[in-house]
C-alpha cells in the first residue's frame, strides 16, 4: 500500500521474488487496476494457468486471432504475457494508468510525494499528541495512527462522529482501535 509514498522498493536488493500493489493510492491510478512483480528467475519456467487465444503467439498482432483446423497456435507468447488472463485490458483503465505511472515517475517522484507526506502525518501526529491521543514515535510517511488517550470516546465512535457532520472535515477510518489517518497530495494543513 506504502508504494509511491516512501523511498522507492527494490525488489532484488530487499530479496522479494514477488511484489504485488495497488495502484489506487499514492500510485494515482485507477480502481480495477494492480502491478505485480516477479524476479526474473520466476518468468523462465513460469506455466501458464489460463489457456486461451490472447496469450499464444500472433495474438499481439491482431484483434481476433484466428483458429485452424487444430484450434489456436499451441507456442505462447514469450515473456510474461503468456501468463495474462484470458479477458481484455481495458481501454479506460490501462491508459490512466500509464498517465498515473507517468506523472508519479517523471514529475512529482516518490521521494517528493513521502517528503509532503511525512510533513503531513508528522504534522496530525503533533497535533494530535497535543490533544491527548497516544501517537507512536515513528510512522510511515502517508500513515499515522492514532490510539485514543484516557477520558477519549473508542476510536471506532471518533470516527463515526466525524462520518456524521455536514460537510465532513476529514475522512479518517478505524483499524484495530486505531483512528487511520492517511492523508493525500491534495490535502492542506
Amino acid at each position: 500500500q506504502w508504494l509511491g509514498a516512501a523511498a522507492p522498493l527494490e525488489p532484488a536488493r530487499i530479496g522479494a521474488c514477488f511484489v504485488a500493489c495497488s495502484v489506487h493510492k499514492w500510485l494515482l491510478g485507477p480502481y480495477g487496476a494492480c502491478l505485480c512483480y516477479a524476479e526474473p528467475s520466476f518468468w523462465r519456467g513460469a506455466r501458464p494457468l489460463d489457456h486461451h487465444d490472447r496469450n499464444r503467439e500472433g495474438a499481439q498482432h491482431v484483434e481476433c486471432l484466428p483458429m485452424g483446423p487444430r484450434g489456436y497456435p499451441t507456442a505462447f507468447q514469450p515473456g510474461a504475457r503468456r501468463l495474462e488472463g484470458g479477458g481484455r485490458p481495458s481501454y479506460i483503465v490501462m491508459p490512466m494508468l500509464v498517465a498515473a505511472l507517468r506523472l508519479v515517475a517523471q514529475q512529482l517522484t516518490t521521494r517528493r510525494i513521502a517528503a509532503r507526506l511525512g510533513e503531513m502525518t508528522s504534522l496530525v501526529a503533533a497535533q494530535a499528541a497535543a490533544l491527548g491521543f497516544e501517537v507512536p514515535p515513528r510512522h510511515a510517511p502517508g500513515i499515522v495512527g492514532l490510539r485514543t488517550g484516557a477520558g477519549m470516546p473508542p476510536a471506532a465512535e471518533l470516527v463515526r462522529r466525524l462520518a456524521a457532520l455536514k460537510p465532513r472535515p476529514v475522512l479518517v477510518s478505524e483499524r484495530l482501535g486505531v483512528i487511520r489517518v492517511s492523508p493525500h497530495l491534495y490535502n492542506t494543513p
